[in-house]
C-alpha cells in the first residue's frame, strides 16, 4: 500500500468516484512509465490490477487521472481495424472514444455522434444506451439517421469496444 499526501487530495476529490469509497486511475511516473487499473481508496492506493505490491513510491508520480478501470491510452479512443484475405490491416474509419465515466462518441467518416454509456466497476465493463444512438452531431445534425443505421452503429460500438477486451452490455 501506498498512502498518498495531501497534494492529490485535490485532484482525486474532483473526480467522481468509481464505486463507493474508490476510484480506479491511471498513474503516471516521471521515468515515462505509466500504471493502468490502480485502485485508490481514501487516499490510499491498495493494488495495480491484481498486484498489492506497488512497485513506485509517491516521489515517482507525476499525475494521476482516474479512468474507472477504462484503459487510459489514446485518450480512450479504439478504433475499428478490418484485415484483408491478404492479411493486411486497415483502419475502417470507425472509433468510439470513451469520454469518462458516462458517454462516448461514436465516430464514422466525418461524423460523430454522442451516445450515452456507463462505466461499470471492473469486471463488469461499459453499458450503452440503445434509444441515444438517434442523431449525429452538427454539423450533420440535420441528415436523418437511417433505419438501418443505428443496429449497424450498435454492432460497430459493441465490436470495436469487444476488440478491445472491454464487456458491452445494450440497454
Amino acid at each position: 500500500m501506498l498512502r498518498l499526501s495531501d497534494k492529490w487530495a485535490p485532484i482525486l476529490s474532483a473526480q467522481p468516484e468509481t464505486g463507493m469509497g474508490y476510484q480506479l486511475a491511471s498513474v503516471s511516473l516521471k521515468d515515462g512509465r505509466q500504471f493502468n487499473d490502480v485502485l485508490i481508496a481514501g487516499g490510499i492506493v491498495t493494488r495495480i490490477g491484481d498486484q498489492t505490491d506497488i512497485p513506485f513510491g509517491e516521489a515517482d508520480i507525476q499525475g494521476i487521472v482516474v479512468t474507472h478501470g477504462v484503459n487510459a491510452r489514446l485518450r480512450d479512443c479504439y478504433f475499428d481495424v478490418e484485415e484483408s484475405s491478404a492479411g493486411v490491416r486497415r483502419v475502417t474509419g470507425r472509433s468510439v472514444e470513451i469520454l469518462g465515466r458516462t458517454g462516448l462518441r461514436y465516430r464514422e467518416g466525418e461524423r460523430s455522434m454522442f451516445v450515452d454509456s456507463e462505466v461499470l466497476a471492473p469486471p463488469a465493463g461499459i453499458v450503452v444506451y440503445q434509444s441515444t444512438v438517434n442523431r449525429w452531431e452538427s454539423p450533420h445534425d440535420a441528415e436523418e439517421l437511417p433505419p438501418d443505421a443505428r443496429s449497424r452503429i450498435l454492432a460497430s460500438i459493441v465490436a470495436i469496444l469487444r476488440a478491445q477486451g472491454i464487456d458491452v452490455d445494450l440497454l
